[in-house]
């Protein structure tokens, strides 16, 4: 009986943010002010074998740290127990950054599901390192590919079962019309397209094209 009110307990939730973080395992992050340069190629290839370096050297024990690039600049989070020999590796090689301390998001689902997310953005960054070590980026779409299917075929059961699949009721056709609708999306976020009108024109303009 007690094991069985414990187990519900656990469970009143379903998230792994129930899980204890230990000290020093609280995510920070460090923003790398005019780190890709002009974003032209040398630059990149620079900042990349920083990330590369870091990784190799110092994050490569930690289930927390990932890296975003963000045009003109990067952001790097690690556990904070790594934070001081960061910074040290910034120092020695001259780049500029600005510690934000510990990482919190703003936008619901990856506030919401934060623990979970850090995982998948762990992962992903692990994957792109991994596929520039073995010699593979030409299989970067193939990967890409196989992140977003992989997403779309597990939310299928969610889909269903609220009603989002809309009047596709098969997961082909489900998964491509959300992936157009996410592409347009994108493009309004990343300043693209401008609005939110003109986002959705844009999409049924495109989708009416091709079902004609």
């Amino acid at each position: 009986m007690r094991i069985t009110k414990k187990i519900n307990s656990v469970f009143t939730r379903l998230k792994v943010a129930t899980f204890k973080i230990r000290d020093g395992d609280e995510v920070i992050e460090f923003w790398l002010d005019g780190f890709n340069g002009d974003l032209g190629n040398a630059d990149m290839k620079k900042a990349f074998a920083h990330i590369i370096k870091i990784y190799d050297q110092i994050l490569h024990e930690d289930p927390n740290w990932h890296y975003f690039y963000e045009a003109s600049y990067s952001l790097i989070r690690c556990s904070l127990k790594f934070c001081e020999r960061v910074k040290k590796y910034f120092a020695d090689n001259w780049i500029g950054y600005e510690y934000k301390g510990k990482w919190t998001e703003d936008m619901y689902v990856t506030k919401e599901y934060q623990e979970i997310f850090k995982q998948m953005f762990h992962t992903f960054s692990i994957l792109t390192v991994e596929l520039y070590k073995n010699g593979d980026g030409n299989q970067l779409y193939s990967a890409a590919d196989r992140v977003c299917h992989c997403f779309h075929n597990h939310a299928l059961y969610l889909a269903n079962t609220e009603g989002k699949l809309g009047k596709y009721n098969n997961i082909e056709m489900w998964e491509a019309d959300n992936m157009s609708k996410l592409v347009v999306d994108r493009s309004y976020y990343i300043g693209l397209i401008k609005g939110r009108k003109e986002v959705m024109a844009y999409y049924e303009e495109r989708k009416n094209g091709e079902a004609e």
